[in-house]
């Protein structure tokens, strides 16, 4: 087989080695990168616990000094023992005392203060003073727990109307006895604008559970929400433009089932996006509910992220040198194979004729005749030669002697098996190797003689000519020496009687 038939194996090599280190080369980038997420998620998460603060200042303050105050305590006090006209009357009188603080404090990002009854019922809504009297207790953990314990509570929660971050405090009259409590909540709108005040470079928005959102919403109300982009599970807030950044991002990214899955199970978690546009991390943070910690929704981030640029731009970089790096070691074992190979013909091998010379025959046949005593298997030899080779060389030329010798060399290969073994022993003697019976490979020598005497006589440029063959089996011979000179007196006797002939 000649050396180039091996050039798909050596792309087989090159596509090999190439896959293997770029799995490597993948799962080493992919740790790199999941670290780099991994962190993103931890400061996202930072940033959202950190921004709390702000609405939880402005609440407490709002309650301490305008609120938790006599003058107030003095009219809700009456509320609950009240009969409906009483109450009324009450609810009344709380509205339009806390009216004009409430109008001032929406410019302060407060969306509601609510006030409930100790049995969980909704007093007043200053957001919505017509809707009042449903119970809160299996829609509002919140103001359950603080109206049960008489303790304050605070933490994002589902409501009936609007979601938010709620702040939930007990009132008590002068007495110390529980009248009740109030809440006073900040929109996600309002969040979401504080957070990105504070992080000018990072979009947000905070998408709903649908469940949440159609279990705990009044019926009238759900027309404040649609589908998010990213995940049909979830509900976006109207009253929330969603923030540009976080909308191109979530256009790259939207019902992919990797997402899906990790908000299901309501992970922490970061998605890199290498968009031309806009390369940069998605950050989800699972928000719970403080009293029931049921998850409920996530806050979705968007940032920018010089390193993310680097890192595509560098694992591109890196693929084409491995690629490249990779074609060239290919390449160099490739030609290095070929060069050994050109040597190695240069010393097994009949430059003239393509066929092994006597140095290789003989290495090979004392290899052969050590397996054929181990193993008893048929090993016979031919050695034949041309009749009056000497006559064409004087005759027409040493030219012709050589295309001789070639038309010799391409009628045996024709009438040979691969397996068999053919060589040049020296001038124009040969040697044939094959490991069948005597019978057999008798029977391949006058094959051999007869086809060569039929081509010459055929071919034009060289003069007829013939052979005459010497056949020995290798059974019981035990040197090479010996075997050669047994072969050599087989192929005298054939030339002695008469040439053209085969002897055993």
């Amino acid at each position: 087989m000649k050396f180039f038939d091996y050039k798909f194996t050596f792309v087989g090599i090159f596509f090999f080695i190439a896959t293997i280190l770029l799995l490597m080369f993948h799962t080493y980038k992919q740790k790199e990168l999941h670290s780099f997420l991994d962190l993103q998620t931890k400061e996202a998460k930072h940033r959202y616990d950190g921004i709390t603060l702000f609405p939880k200042d402005t609440s407490t303050f709002m309650f301490n000094y305008l609120i938790n105050k006599p003058e107030v305590i003095d009219i809700f006090k009456y509320a609950y023992e009240a009969n409906d006209d009483d109450k009324a009357i009450v609810r009344d009188k709380l509205y339009k005392y806390l009216e004009p603080i409430y109008i001032e404090f929406k410019k302060y990002n407060i969306q509601q203060l609510h006030f409930h009854l100790p049995n969980n019922d909704s007093f007043l809504r200053f957001h919505k003073p017509s809707k009042f009297g449903d119970n809160l207790s299996n829609v509002r953990a919140t103001v359950a727990y603080t109206n049960k314990h008489k303790v304050y509570v605070e933490g994002f929660e589902e409501g009936r109307i609007f979601n938010g971050y709620r702040f939930v405090f007990p009132l008590f009259d002068e007495k110390k006895k529980h009248i009740g409590s109030v809440e006073i909540s900040h929109s996600m709108k309002s969040f979401k604008n504080t957070y990105q005040r504070a992080f000018k470079n990072i979009g947000l928005d905070i998408l709903i559970d649908k469940e949440v959102v159609k279990n705990k919403v009044f019926e009238t109300e759900p027309t404040h929400y649609e589908p998010s982009i990213i995940n049909n599970n979830f509900m976006h807030q109207k009253t929330m433009i969603m923030s540009e950044k976080v909308e191109h991002a979530s256009e790259s990214i939207k019902n992919l089932e990797e997402i899906k899955l990790k908000m299901k199970m309501y992970e922490d978690f970061s998605i890199a996006i290498d968009h031309k546009k806009h390369k940069g991390v998605v950050s989800f943070i699972a928000i719970h509910n403080p009293i029931t910690h049921k998850y409920i929704a996530y806050a979705v981030s968007f940032e920018r992220s010089d390193y993310l640029g680097y890192f595509y731009d560098e694992k591109s970089r890196e693929i084409k040198y491995i690629l490249f790096v990779v074609l060239l070691l290919t390449l160099v074992l490739y030609f290095a194979i070929k060069f050994n190979k050109e040597l190695g013909k240069k010393v097994y091998m009949d430059s003239m004729m393509e066929i092994y010379n006597r140095r290789f025959f003989e290495a090979y046949l004392s290899e052969s005749c050590k397996k054929q005593k181990r193993n008893d298997t048929y090993l016979s030899l031919i050695m034949f030669d041309v009749d009056h080779f000497k006559n064409i060389n004087d005759t027409y030329g040493h030219d012709v002697g050589d295309t001789a010798l070639q038309l010799l060399s391409k009628v045996v290969k024709e009438h040979t098996r691969q397996t068999d073994v053919f060589a040049r022993w020296g001038g124009e003697e040969f040697m044939l190797l094959l490991d069948v019976s005597l019978v057999d490979t008798q029977r391949v020598a006058e094959n051999l003689r007869l086809s060569i005497e039929e081509c010459t006589r055929d071919y034009d440029g060289v003069p007829e000519f013939t052979c005459s063959f010497g056949v020995i089996s290798l059974e019981g011979i035990m040197s090479l020496d010996e075997a050669f000179k047994e072969v050599d007196s087989k192929l005298y006797e054939a030339k002695e009687t008469g040439r053209n002939k085969v002897v055993v």
